[in-house]
């Protein structure tokens, strides 16, 4: 689960679930309605954090925008880099998207979204944000 570390209070908004939704995932706007982002999200559709659990399509759900938020996101256990280093700070990593459970891809820059500010090797976490340019909403 991805969780919103940043001290201050970040605006919340109510969508449309158009499929299942669980909390803690970045979900993206599709046809008005948030879903779940997967891996390999393209485009400037990223909504932000879910707030709460959908079990299929048409609950409201609460969204935590992400603009200028740091998230904690794991590391993905099976990828092949298991560590960062300050020079990676300078890249947009990927998400892996398993069973609704979102981590940080370290084998994957090629269409990130995740900006990493700082990281912790041993307990394999990141504190990532996204850029403003990939953000649908600048609430």
């Amino acid at each position: 689960m991805i969780k919103i570390v940043t001290a201050s209070n970040t605006p919340k908004m109510f969508f449309l679930s158009g499929a299942a939704v669980t909390k803690g995932e970045l979900v993206k706007i599709d046809s008005g309605k948030a879903i779940p982002l997967a891996t390999a999200h393209t485009g400037e559709t990223v909504l932000g954090l879910a707030e709460d659990t959908a079990t299929g399509a048409d609950s409201l759900i609460r969204v935590s925008s992400i603009r200028g938020v740091l998230m904690e996101i794991d590391y993905l256990a099976s990828a092949s880099k298991q560590s960062l280093a300050d020079a990676d700070c300078v890249d947009l990593f990927d998400i892996n998207v398993t069973s609704h459970v979102m981590t940080l891809d370290l084998d994957d820059t090629t269409g990130g979204i995740c900006r990493v500010v700082r990281y912790d090797n041993t307990n394999k976490r990141a504190w990532v944000c996204i850029p403003d340019t990939l953000i649908y909403l600048s609430v």
